[in-house]
């Protein structure tokens, strides 16, 4: 059965609206029943009061004729109510009388019988010859044929409680169950692929918790996007930047049949090739490790030193093309005796080393590469800047450049394009951040943050 929750919630609410309208009639009758005033009395008593007061003023004015002529007009069912009666010269004990500009006004307020038995109201008037009549009206049979509901509920408040408590239920149970029925629809949807499904637009104006869940749907959907979108994007690069090696393979294959002579320099080359598709698998395997957010080792390493080995093996891959590599370092010294990260330590190494060849890959011979160290008087984080004496990047390039497979046009480098990648997704995974921007004198500068460990940390690795 479909919406089990949504009848649920009307039946719920239905019910409890129900059982709060009879309460409400019961506690009301409850507290009136003493008093002998209930609703429907009090109703009568003040419709009597209203009729005795016309027929007395009709009497005043033109006698017994004015009654009768008053009564005449009535209903037929109301003339049978009222009834008068002469009375003699002396008032019956008990019926109270007040002066008012010598006119004798008798129970201005009227008596009250007993609402148990036959509910009838009287008034006694004073004549102009000194007599009194009373006037009496019987409303003991005017509630008579109007049936009453359960545990004497009136059939009209019975009504409205079933209608009200419909529509209120329904609205209530529709309100609270449109929005999940919404959540279940998208991550149908999901299921069957569809990944650009948002369910925020569908909230309205909704600030409670259901519309803080479509957001964290919104924002799962938009991960989810984004992961699927990157792999089809990472599989079709990988096959193009496969492909390449691989048609040049087989063209050093072919020329070494035809032209034998040939064959240890056409070697060389299909060992170039391969030595090419190892590098760049690995690279994509590095890359799927640091994507999926992956460590696999954490320890407590020092990230001056780390920095150093890594200037080092780079100054001297770099002395053919007689570039110099400088760390500054003056500024740690002054502010800490060391910079103790936790962490992939070989993770951290990848990307500072990628981010150091990158720089060299660019700068011209004779040129200098300069990697600055800074810790903040806080010792909370470390800032490593990496600058070279390069073209530089385009504006508009500088995000791009730490997106997989990403080769400026006027690059010459034969790298795989996945470097700058992994050393921004390793950094991210270690809660780092790291971003570049072009030097005013020409060349780029990459900065990059990472967050270090405490002292209490360092004398408990002590």
């Amino acid at each position: 059965m479909k919406f089990r929750l949504f009848w649920k919630i009307l039946f719920g609410f239905w019910l409890t609206f129900i059982c709060i309208v009879v309460g409400i009639w019961v506690i009301l009758t409850i507290n009136g029943a003493p008093h002998n005033n209930p609703m429907e009395i009090e109703f009568e008593r003040s419709f009597a009061e209203v009729q005795l007061a016309s027929a007395s003023a009709a009497f005043h004015l033109d006698g017994e004729n004015g009654l009768l002529t008053l009564i005449e007009s009535w209903p037929e069912k109301e003339r049978l109510r009222l009834s008068y009666k002469r009375l003699p010269n002396k008032l019956p004990d008990g019926v109270i009388t007040d002066s008012i500009q010598d006119k004798i006004v008798v129970a201005n307020k009227m008596e009250k019988p007993d609402l148990q038995e036959s509910r009838v109201y009287s008034r006694v008037e004073k004549l102009p010859d000194g007599t009194f009549i009373r006037l009496t009206y019987n409303t003991a049979k005017m509630g008579q044929g109007k049936k009453l509901g359960p545990s004497g509920v009136p059939p009209e408040l019975v009504i409205i409680g079933i209608l009200g408590g419909l529509i209120f239920s329904s609205l209530l149970a529709w309100y609270l169950i449109a929005p999940v029925w919404r959540l279940r629809m998208g991550f149908k949807q999901l299921t069957n692929g569809v990944l650009n499904v948002r369910l925020k637009p569908f909230m309205g104006r909704r600030r409670d918790e259901i519309a803080d869940l479509a957001r964290d749907f919104d924002l799962m959907a938009q991960r989810l996007q984004f992961l699927v979108e990157s792999r089809e994007q990472l599989l079709h690069d990988v096959s193009h930047e496969l492909r390449s090696p691989l048609a040049r393979q087989q063209v050093a294959i072919e020329l070494a049949r035809q032209i034998p002579p040939r064959t240890p320099e056409l070697l060389d080359r299909i060992e170039l090739e391969t030595v090419r598709m190892d590098e760049l698998v690995g690279e994509l395997l590095i890359l799927s490790r640091v994507e999926s957010g992956e460590i696999v080792t954490d320890e407590y390493f020092d990230l001056q030193e780390l920095a150093r080995i890594i200037v080092n093996n780079s100054q001297f891959e770099s002395e053919q093309d007689k570039i110099q590599i400088k760390l500054h370092s003056s500024t740690i010294t002054e502010t800490a005796s060391s910079l103790t990260v936790r962490g992939d330590a070989e993770l951290v190494r990848r990307a500072l080393e990628n981010v150091i060849r990158n720089a060299v890959r660019h700068s011209p011979c004779e040129a200098s590469v300069d990697v600055t160290l800074f810790a903040y008087n806080d010792k909370k984080t470390c800032t490593i800047t990496v600058e070279d004496h390069g073209p530089g990047v385009p504006s508009e390039s500088l995000k791009q450049i730490f997106e997989p497979f990403v080769r400026l046009k006027k690059s010459n480098s034969h790298s795989t394009g996945l470097g700058l990648a992994i050393a921004k997704r390793a950094i991210v995974v270690h809660k780092g951040s790291i971003y570049a921007e072009n030097r005013a004198g020409g060349g780029l500068s990459v900065f990059i943050t990472l967050p270090l460990e405490t002292s209490e940390v360092e004398e408990s690795k002590d």
